[in-house]
């Protein structure tokens, strides 16, 4: 489970999100895909993760932090991030 969006605040989530994690031997990258559409790779596990959690921090700061206008798509991603870890 994520429980840290950005910083310096922290944000649990109302419940787990959830990434299924494969390995490629031949290429030797980790994916995660999971939830909010998200796709992610690295080197390593601990890469992984800090990829995981870096991604996202950007969807919060870009659909929840931002003042921009949104398209209503957006505005779906939003309120389903808001509605996973809450308004910091």
């Amino acid at each position: 489970m994520i429980e840290r969006i950005y910083d310096p605040a922290v944000v649990n989530g109302a419940h787990p999100i959830q990434f299924a994690v494969t390995f490629d031997p031949v290429e030797g990258m980790y994916t995660a895909t999971g939830d909010f559409h998200m796709m992610v790779s690295a080197e390593t596990r601990a890469e992984l993760e800090a990829a995981v959690d870096d991604a996202l921090a950007f969807l919060w700061n870009e659909y929840v932090v931002s003042e921009k206008s949104l398209s209503e798509d957006a505005v779906l991603l939003r309120d389903r991030l808001v509605e996973v870890f809450g308004r910091a």
